[in-house]
Formats: structure tokens, C-alpha cells, sequence
């Protein structure tokens, strides 16, 4: 959900529901289930990096699996999180920028436009999500 401070609400409450608002917000559209999935795309020049980019503006995810390997991504135009969803490693900055250890459930801030190196120590996986301005 995109960022707002705008909610209806159909149920599960005491608060007011406006079931007509809500139902006149939603599309339905039917369509097997693999021509709805989203279609992961190789990220830039990445080899081990997978896009996964929704119709919408306010994010994408790259998704990151290293097995003793590392992975340079130049940087984009836009901050970034990433988060260490399993393994262990470290995320090098831009040139000359210190290297700090990555474990599974640490989150690291990117700025806009700073190319990173991750290495894995073992099995890695990561994903980044970021927005480009």
C-alpha cells in the first residue's frame, strides 16, 4: 500500500465502514494465476541479483542470493534498504568506503546513487528495496 494517511474500512472494527467506497475502489480482473505473478528480470548488470518490479511507482526489490561469491551493483538513482534475510557476509560502499558485516535480520541504509559491494561468507541472501527519483 502506498504511503497515505487514507483508510476505508469494510469490517473487523468498531470503527466506520464504508463497504460501498471500498467496493467501488476495487478492480477485478480475472486472468490465470501465472499471467498475474510478477516476472522476475535480470537487475542491470548483476550476475546473481533478480528484479522484482511491481506495477507501481513507490518501489522495486532486488533479490540477491550469493553462495561464497560477491556481487558489485552501481548504484542507483534513489535511497535503498537492504535487509539480510539469511547467511552471512559484508556490503562494501563506494571507493575507499569501509566494509561493515552483514548477518541475517541486519538492515542497511543506501543512499542515492552509491555503488556497493556484497560478499558472502557461505550462503547469502538479500533483498533491497528502493525507489528511483
Amino acid at each position: 500500500m502506498a504511503a497515505s494517511d487514507n483508510v476505508v474500512r469494510a469490517g473487523f472494527t468498531p470503527k466506520y465502514k464504508d463497504i460501498q467506497t471500498l467496493t467501488t475502489m476495487l478492480t477485478y480482473t480475472s486472468a490465470p494465476a501465472d499471467e498475474q505473478k510478477m516476472k522476475p528480470l535480470k537487475f542491470k548488470k548483476c550476475r546473481y541479483s533478480t528484479l522484482y518490479d511491481p506495477p507501481i511507482e513507490e518501489f522495486s526489490v532486488v533479490r540477491t542470493e550469493l553462495d561464497a561469491q560477491e556481487e558489485k551493483m552501481e548504484g542507483i538513482d534513489g535511497p535503498s534498504l537492504i535487509i539480510v534475510t539469511s547467511g552471512e557476509g559484508s556490503l562494501a560502499g563506494g571507493v575507499g568506503k569501509d566494509e561493515v558485516q552483514l548477518e541475517e535480520g541486519s538492515v542497511w541504509f543506501v543512499g542515492a546513487g552509491e555503488e556497493i559491494v556484497l560478499k558472502s561468507q557461505g550462503k547469502m541472501v538479500t533483498h533491497r528495496a528502493f525507489v528511483e527519483v
